[in-house]
């Protein structure tokens, strides 16, 4: 039955490459993308050949962290799908735990695979120096090409998921949103940090954290082996394997109700999907954040909006690289900054509503709950921005306490900001590009106090915070460790109190002028 098993999987993946396939573009542009990036690994793996364990554990540990993430993601994202999943088997007798099984199994047959275990295999030789690192080289790099398999198919169940609940596209976009806020600390750090100073001391210093998180310690094990330290490596390839088996009872889990709901017939039902609503409703705060981050992903205008966050930090912090700034100072300015337009671009929410802010007028809502629901996608990312952009910057300066600060600042200035829009966002709304127009074209009549009240309302939250950016100077430029705490714990107890007013003074001000908001909505 195995070898039926496997010349159907085979067929399969011939069958992808016939002029009738639907699949078949797909499928070239997978085997030419696998054999251009096996090339360049082996390339790679060849020419590391003379670099010190350290660093080959540095590229390592890189690697197969991407790796692992790739092949999720594309598992997810990637149309169709395998002709072997639970679903398939289970309908020819198979029983749902066998089916899931089978399927996992069988996923180790294909052209990325492939590709996968030649550089795998070549990858060996980078430990043929000792004999203990050459084996526990070969036993991590089966159990990590195995974890991958199973990432790739969780990450297939994934997007099986987001297909039928048709979210599809919205989690793709939230996740390229993302990817493209954490892109403006990360390119900046990657550019500015002292690389010649320091060598590949960041690299080196990041994969020994790195080497020990589920999806980096199979990949630092030989060579953390190589190096000598035989208890770390054991300890990682541990790691690797806990994760691996836990990977793989969760693919068995989830594949086998896969494969049981595929023998009940709901072919009948049909159910309206709200989306982001249908999730995240319940109360009137949080449908309002739903219907928040379905325009973040879907409106032109707030795309635009959001790469100029991006761009912003960048373009603020050149004059300061070129005139000579330590860039160990510059590295801890990026995720500051891109908290602070995060914060401040709330300001003028409501505009972009349109007519749409009727609803929450004329359905009795309270203003407190608009406001609340406008800033918790703005914080929820903000956060999440803020805590690995903070992560980033320690990995690249080295000296954790300075995070801290930059912590503290950071969070503080992404809550006042917040609250200080919330309330300007109510008081002086200017009107901007009518939904389906242009994102770059701006009503002439829109000028008016907001476009001075809004950058005032930006320097307040500046000065709200700057006692704990004091602190924070202080701090970095040689004072005792308290100053980094002073920094943390003034950011964040003024932040949330910023926070908290303005939430309460904006839904005051959201009931009391609810007339002119509905004049404002009907007119621009």
């Amino acid at each position: 039955m195995a070898g039926h098993l496997l010349q159907l999987k085979v067929n399969s993946v011939r069958g992808t490459f016939r002029r009738d396939s639907p699949y078949r573009s797909g499928a070239i542009a997978t085997a030419i993308a696998t054999v251009v990036v096996t090339a360049a690994a082996l390339a790679v793996i060849v020419a590391s050949w003379s670099l010190s364990p350290e660093l080959v554990r540095g590229l390592a540990v890189t690697s197969g962290i991407l790796a692992s993430v790739a092949a999720f993601v594309a598992a997810a994202v990637s149309p169709g799908g395998d002709d072997l999943d639970p679903r398939a088997l289970v309908a020819v007798g198979r029983s749902p735990l066998r089916a899931a099984w089978e399927s996992l199994t069988t996923s180790a047959i294909g052209i990325p695979a492939a590709g996968t275990a030649i550089v795998l295999l070549a990858s060996l030789s980078l430990w043929r120096a000792d004999a203990l690192a050459l084996a526990i080289g070969a036993a991590s790099m089966l159990v990590g090409f195995c974890t991958l398999v199973t990432l790739a198919r969780l990450g297939s169940l994934l997007g099986f998921l987001m297909d039928q609940r048709r979210v599809a596209g919205d989690v793709v976009a939230a996740a390229v949103f993302l990817a493209i806020l954490l892109l403006s600390p990360v390119l900046f750090v990657a550019v500015t940090a002292p690389w010649a100073a320091t060598g590949t001391e960041p690299l080196q210093r990041a994969a020994e954290v790195l080497a020990w998180t589920p999806i980096g310690a199979a990949w630092g094990a030989p060579s953390t082996a190589l190096s000598g330290d035989l208890v770390s490596a054991l300890g990682q390839f541990g790691v690797a394997l806990a994760t691996l088996a836990v990977a793989a009872l969760l693919w068995l889990g989830l594949g086998t109700r896969l494969a049981r709901r595929t023998l009940v017939d709901t072919s009948g039902r049909e159910v309206l999907d709200l989306g982001f609503i249908n999730r995240f409703g319940g109360s009137p705060a949080r449908v309002v954040a739903a219907r928040t981050i379905t325009y973040w992903l879907r409106d032109r205008r707030y795309q635009v909006v959001n790469v100029s966050i991006v761009l912003l930090p960048l373009l603020a912090l050149v004059p300061l690289a070129v005139v000579g700034v330590d860039a160990r100072y510059l590295a801890l300015l990026p995720v500051p900054l891109l908290a602070f337009f995060l914060g401040w671009t709330l300001h003028n929410d409501l505009a972009f509503d349109s007519t749409a802010v009727w609803l929450h007028i004329t359905s009795g809502m309270d203003g407190r709950s608009d406001r609340i629901g406008r800033a918790l996608p703005t914080l929820v990312v903000g956060g999440v921005i803020v805590v690995l952009g903070s992560a980033i910057s320690g990995l690249i300066v080295g000296d954790w306490l300075w995070v801290v600060s930059e912590f503290g600042i950071a969070a503080g200035l992404l809550l006042a900001t917040t609250g200080f829009s919330s309330v300007m966002s109510v008081l002086y709304p200017y009107a901007v590009a009518r939904p389906g127009d242009s994102p770059y074209s701006q009503p002439v009549r829109s000028w008016g106090r907001g476009v001075l009240m809004h950058p005032v309302a930006g320097l307040l939250a500046i000065l709200a915070v700057a006692p704990s950016i004091a602190c924070g100077v202080i701090g970095i430029l040689g004072g005792d460790w308290w100053w980094h705490v002073a920094a943390l714990v003034l950011g964040l107890v003024a932040g949330a109190i910023v926070l908290s007013w303005g939430i309460a003074r904006g839904g005051r001000l959201f009931d009391d002028r609810s007339s002119e908001l509905m004049t404002f909505a009907m007119s621009s």
